[in-house]
């Protein structure tokens, strides 16, 4: 790390050299071309507008990595849904951040496991879920899990 002020990406920050591209209508923002000026992992590459040169470097990854990427593994598409649902009490940088938490908690997404969870032992205060989301949060995540687990069943018939 170098200068500014412990930012990464030196002492110009992360997002120097930032071009939107119009995309629609009324001037609305689409793409973003984003170059850090240093050679980094930034350098020139098109973002949704909802990247911002001070977004986390995590939320960034997301978007580079698995934003609009095709999923066809279920534990994945889980865990997906699961984060998802986080968003109406946190933040998606949040969630980023707490993600090995979330995999911890919820036993890697696998819905198998996860649906065999006790609601009220893993939403107890003090409960290794209850410092990420609320109760209510909890156990959708884990009634999700039993109802995926019995479309399987009903697709295996």
């Amino acid at each position: 790390m170098t200068g500014g002020g412990g930012r990464r990406g030196g002492k110009h920050g992360i997002g120097v050299g930032v071009r939107r591209k119009q995309s629609g209508p009324k001037g609305e923002s689409g793409v973003i071309v984003v170059d850090s000026g240093e050679g980094g992992c930034l350098d020139n590459k098109k973002r949704c507008g909802w990247v911002t040169t001070n977004s986390d470097l995590c939320y960034v990854a997301f978007h580079d990595e698995e934003w609009g990427v095709p999923v066809n593994d279920d534990k994945k598409l889980f865990e997906l849904l699961s984060l998802s649902g986080a968003l109406a009490e946190l933040t998606w940088p949040t969630i980023l951040s707490k993600r090995h938490l979330f995999r911890d908690t919820f036993l890697e997404f696998d819905p198998r496991a996860v649906s065999k969870l006790s609601e009220k032992k893993i939403g107890a205060p003090g409960g290794p879920a209850s410092s990420l989301l609320s109760e209510l949060k909890i156990r959708g995540i884990i009634e999700n899990a039993r109802q995926i687990c019995k479309a399987w069943t009903y697709s295996h018939d």
